[in-house]
Protein backbone atom coordinates (compact mmCIF):
# COMPACT_ATOMS: atom_id res chain seq x y z
CA UNK A 1 0.00 0.00 0.00
CA UNK A 2 1.10 3.15 -1.05
CA UNK A 3 1.03 6.25 1.76
CA UNK A 4 0.43 10.19 0.09
CA UNK A 5 2.56 12.48 2.46
CA UNK A 6 2.54 16.05 0.58
CA UNK A 7 3.22 17.52 4.42
CA UNK A 8 6.47 15.45 4.15
CA UNK A 9 8.28 17.33 0.99
CA UNK A 10 7.46 20.94 2.64
CA UNK A 11 9.03 19.88 5.71
CA UNK A 12 11.83 18.03 3.72
CA UNK A 13 12.63 20.91 1.59
CA UNK A 14 11.62 23.64 4.62
CA UNK A 15 15.25 21.57 6.44
CA UNK A 16 17.29 21.82 3.85
CA UNK A 17 16.52 25.35 2.95
CA UNK A 18 16.82 26.32 6.97
CA UNK A 19 20.52 24.35 6.80
CA UNK A 20 21.57 26.14 3.47
CA UNK A 21 20.68 29.60 5.57
CA UNK A 22 22.53 28.83 8.56
CA UNK A 23 25.87 27.79 6.54
CA UNK A 24 25.58 30.51 4.86
CA UNK A 25 25.38 32.72 7.65
CA UNK A 26 27.80 30.98 9.10
CA UNK A 27 30.20 31.35 6.10
CA UNK A 28 29.45 35.11 5.83
CA UNK A 29 30.48 35.71 9.22
CA UNK A 30 33.69 33.71 8.59
CA UNK A 31 34.50 35.91 5.37
CA UNK A 32 33.72 39.05 7.26
CA UNK A 33 36.08 38.05 10.70
CA UNK A 34 38.63 37.06 7.33
CA UNK A 35 39.01 40.42 5.79
CA UNK A 36 38.52 42.11 8.73
CA UNK A 37 41.94 40.19 9.86
CA UNK A 38 43.52 40.80 5.98
CA UNK A 39 43.18 44.69 5.34
CA UNK A 40 39.43 44.13 4.04
CA UNK A 41 40.66 41.83 1.20
CA UNK A 42 38.23 38.87 0.33
CA UNK A 43 39.09 35.49 0.54
CA UNK A 44 40.09 34.15 -2.69
CA UNK A 45 38.36 30.74 -2.27
CA UNK A 46 36.14 29.77 0.98
CA UNK A 47 38.74 27.16 1.75
CA UNK A 48 41.26 30.21 2.92
CA UNK A 49 38.76 30.32 6.48
CA UNK A 50 39.62 27.14 7.50
CA UNK A 51 40.70 25.83 9.85
CA UNK A 52 41.19 29.50 11.82
CA UNK A 53 37.16 30.53 10.80
CA UNK A 54 35.47 27.45 10.23
CA UNK A 55 36.35 23.94 10.96
CA UNK A 56 36.26 23.29 7.34
CA UNK A 57 34.02 24.41 3.84
CA UNK A 58 30.44 23.89 4.44
CA UNK A 59 28.78 21.32 2.81
CA UNK A 60 25.71 22.56 0.10
CA UNK A 61 22.64 21.08 2.02
CA UNK A 62 20.96 21.30 -1.77
CA UNK A 63 23.95 19.06 -3.62
CA UNK A 64 22.90 15.74 -4.10
CA UNK A 65 26.73 14.72 -4.07
CA UNK A 66 27.19 16.24 -0.63
CA UNK A 67 29.85 19.01 -2.34
CA UNK A 68 30.90 22.17 -0.98
CA UNK A 69 29.10 25.52 -0.91
CA UNK A 70 29.90 28.09 -3.99
CA UNK A 71 31.83 31.51 -3.80
CA UNK A 72 32.49 33.63 -6.21
CA UNK A 73 32.63 37.20 -7.85
CA UNK A 74 29.73 37.71 -9.86
CA UNK A 75 29.60 39.63 -13.40
CA UNK A 76 28.39 42.89 -11.42
CA UNK A 77 31.45 42.27 -9.27
CA UNK A 78 29.52 41.31 -6.02
CA UNK A 79 30.80 38.86 -3.58
CA UNK A 80 28.13 35.48 -3.58
CA UNK A 81 27.88 32.01 -1.30
CA UNK A 82 25.65 29.98 -3.10
CA UNK A 83 24.40 26.38 -3.19
CA UNK A 84 22.85 24.53 -6.06
CA UNK A 85 18.90 24.89 -7.27
CA UNK A 86 16.85 22.50 -5.19
CA UNK A 87 17.15 20.36 -8.30
CA UNK A 88 21.03 19.59 -7.77
CA UNK A 89 22.14 21.46 -10.54
CA UNK A 90 24.79 24.46 -10.25
CA UNK A 91 23.71 27.21 -12.51
CA UNK A 92 26.48 28.97 -11.76
CA UNK A 93 24.45 31.48 -8.91
CA UNK A 94 21.64 32.32 -10.71
CA UNK A 95 19.50 34.24 -8.25
CA UNK A 96 16.04 34.17 -7.94
CA UNK A 97 13.59 36.63 -9.04
CA UNK A 98 12.26 39.11 -5.97
CA UNK A 99 8.54 38.38 -5.81
CA UNK A 100 6.21 39.27 -2.96
CA UNK A 101 6.12 35.62 -2.56
CA UNK A 102 8.51 33.28 -0.66
CA UNK A 103 11.79 34.19 -1.85
CA UNK A 104 12.97 30.18 -1.99
CA UNK A 105 10.62 28.39 -4.06
CA UNK A 106 11.08 24.96 -4.69
CA UNK A 107 9.60 24.34 -8.11
CA UNK A 108 12.29 27.36 -9.39
CA UNK A 109 15.38 26.29 -11.21
CA UNK A 110 17.82 29.06 -9.53
CA UNK A 111 20.80 28.77 -7.19
CA UNK A 112 20.37 29.46 -3.79
CA UNK A 113 22.16 32.93 -3.32
CA UNK A 114 23.90 35.19 -0.37
CA UNK A 115 25.12 38.06 -1.09
CA UNK A 116 28.29 38.79 1.32
CA UNK A 117 27.93 42.74 1.75
CA UNK A 118 30.90 44.44 2.10
CA UNK A 119 31.19 45.40 6.43
CA UNK A 120 29.94 48.56 7.25
CA UNK A 121 31.22 51.22 9.93
CA UNK A 122 29.36 51.45 12.98
CA UNK A 123 29.30 54.30 14.35
CA UNK A 124 29.15 55.26 18.24
CA UNK A 125 26.29 57.30 19.48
Amino acid sequence: RKYETPGLDKLTRSHFIERAIDRGAATIIAIQLWRADHNGNWPVSLADLTPEYLPGVPIDPMSAEGKPLKYKTDAAGRHIIYCVSPDSVDRGGVEPPLTPASRVDPKDSSDFVFLVEPARAVRGN
